[in-house]
């Protein structure tokens, strides 16, 4: 487990040093182009989703991947009481990716109104990249919990089946174990 967190918080720093990247490039285009042209790419660049629709598809799409991740240890974890355990680190697990989920709906919203607009600072960014990085440790070491837990509960032969369920399942959400 310990590995995990480390290669994580690895690429936790990396990210922020590419964001950051991100950031000073972005500034730097923003001084070639006038206040007016700014606004005017913006408003055709960027359409905010319903906040209602998303929400709703968001969470069409965790419960797809709730009972996904379910089916895959019910198939690979075989006692009864351990397949109770499996299901409650699974129903924490769609706890937890609603959360952050709708966190991240509501960060994108506030990123929308706080950094795009013409006059924006550096640190006008900071709070949200911040932010951004938390939520996806959070998610990011939930998993990596709830991966060692499901190894201590699947019967060794079943592991690697299971495994690379996870594998598959968490790569469809861009984290991958």
């Amino acid at each position: 487990s310990a590995d995990f967190i480390n290669e994580y918080n690895a690429f936790y720093n990396d990210l922020t040093t590419l964001q950051n990247g991100y950031v000073e490039s972005e500034l730097k285009i923003r001084s070639y182009i006038k206040p007016n042209e700014w606004d005017s790419i913006m408003n055709k660049a960027l359409k905010q989703p319903d906040n209602v629709k998303a929400r709703k598809s968001l969470e069409g799409e965790n419960k797809k991947l709730h009972d996904h991740l379910l089916a895959s240890c019910n198939k690979y974890i075989t006692v009864s009481s351990d397949q109770k355990k499996a299901k409650s680190l699974v129903d924490g697990y769609q706890i937890k990716v609603d959360s952050v989920s709708n966190a991240f709906l509501d960060l994108n919203y506030r990123y929308l109104k706080a950094v795009r607009p013409y006059q924006v600072t550096t640190s006008d960014f900071a709070p949200l990249r911040v932010k951004m990085i938390e939520l996806r440790k959070s998610y990011s070491d939930y998993i990596v919990n709830m991966r060692f837990k499901l190894l201590e509960i699947t019967p060794e032969k079943n592991w690697e089946g299971l495994a690379r369920e996870l594998n598959r399942i968490f790569s469809d959400v861009a984290v991958g174990l």
